[in-house]
């Protein structure tokens, strides 16, 4: 038997996880309801392994998943639903579980503590909960609005705005035996379930649009599948690759994705215009705030309606082609080339984007050696591609 009475085998409350609970939030509730503090429970439930030092919510293996499903009397595939690790195959193909992760919001762990806004809540959800609790789907990086109320999702405290440490409610305070609450700002007490009402005089107030487009992604990860225009259904891990692709190339700074940004916000009354990237290029899209991102969403969301007419029409008309499009795929783990495009979406970009530039002819290469020939110049790849007025010469040179 473990300390305050907690049974080896079985726990004296259990709770199973509400729907679509993250990890964390599950682990607090347990927390409280066997009175104790969340780091003092943990360590009766799992020993000395390291818990809160880490992600648990992306980090939990399998020796934590079994034990949780042993001592909570909970069936083992529930528990891992509480993972970001069961979107594997719906939403990435691969999963790490240290590391970035595509999609993935991360939140910049230091010791015990998160500092980065990776956790993200609609204070709606949880002022209605008779339970508050945090979703696992406010983890994910296109989750920028809540489908339920239609409003923005928050990712700091509305007061102070430090990121949300819901774990760290009783952390050093030796007056409290236990965690009150998951609701309030670790750092300011500040109730985050009150901060809807600040939310309803929003600048750009969520849109239909949104939250229907929202609705299809969340739906995707269900079913494993999305559909991407009148005769095309794809795998949705397929569909999260391009979605993701989009998003990357809709940030660049280029005159023509500028212009493409200016064209679609002025006909998308749905779509916020960035006018400019507020965050290093370097930066990758779940390290983007919430702003941002929905930003972003927006612009390709824009893109991938009436999928293939629409954006094929909006690359032409910006001159934006095959080049740009397929740039920067991301390689698999442990590969360095660039990975390729799903067939789906490639196979539309090459077949009617695809714009080589000019190269010249065999005749004309050798028409311009004889030139520089008799002109005494020197012959080499570059005299002769600045001759004919191209970026290189792919041909040999004949001595």
């Amino acid at each position: 038997m473990y300390a305050n009475g907690l049974i080896e085998d079985v726990l004296p409350a259990r709770l199973a996880p509400l729907p679509d609970e993250l990890l964390s939030s599950w682990l607090m509730r347990l927390a409280m309801a066997h009175g104790l503090k969340l780091h003092t429970f943990c360590v009766h439930l799992f020993g000395s392994r390291a818990i809160w030092s880490r992600d648990i919510d992306k980090s939990a293996d399998e020796r934590v998943i079994h034990n949780l499903a042993t001592k909570t009397n909970t069936p083992l595939e529930r528990v891992r639903e509480t993972t970001l690790a069961s979107y594997c195959d719906t939403l990435f193909e691969e999963y790490k579980l240290y590391g970035a992760t595509k999609w993935v919001l991360p939140v910049g762990v230091y010791h015990r503590k998160r500092t980065l806004f990776g956790l993200q809540y609609c204070p709606q959800c949880l002022a209605e909960d008779s339970e508050p609790y945090f979703r696992r789907k406010w983890r994910l990086a296109f989750v920028c609005v809540c489908e339920k109320h239609q409003i923005i999702l928050r990712d700091c405290c509305s007061k102070c705005e430090a990121p949300i440490n819901f774990h760290r409610n009783e952390l050093g305070d030796h007056r409290k035996a236990v965690a009150d609450s998951l609701t309030h700002c670790y750092h300011c007490r500040h109730d985050l379930a009150k901060t809807f009402e600040e939310q309803n005089s929003q600048p750009f107030p969520v849109t239909q649009i949104e939250v229907d487009f929202t609705n299809k992604l969340l739906q995707g990860l269900t079913d494993g599948f999305i559909r991407v225009g009148e005769t095309v259904t794809v795998y949705s891990h397929l569909y999260f690759a391009v979605l993701r692709q989009l998003m990357k190339i809709v940030r660049m700074r280029r005159t023509c994705i500028e212009s493409l940004r200016q064209t679609i916000a002025a006909n998308d009354e749905s779509t916020i215009y960035l006018p400019s990237v507020t965050n290093k290029s370097t930066t990758d899209l779940q390290e983007l705030r919430v702003a941002e991102r929905r930003c972003l969403l927006g612009l390709a969301r824009y893109l991938m309606t009436d999928y293939p007419e629409r954006f094929l029409r909006l690359a032409r008309q910006h001159k934006i082609w095959s080049s740009i499009w397929l740039r920067h795929l991301e390689p698999k783990q442990g590969q360095r080339q660039p990975n390729i495009a799903p067939f789906w979406f490639w196979q539309i970009v090459h077949n009617n984007l695809y714009h080589p530039r000019h190269q010249p002819s065999r005749q004309e290469i050798e028409g311009a050696i004889k030139y520089i020939r008799r002109s005494g110049g020197t012959l080499n790849k570059s005299v002769l591609a600045r001759l004919l007025g191209v970026a290189a010469i792919r041909y040999p040179i004949i001595p």
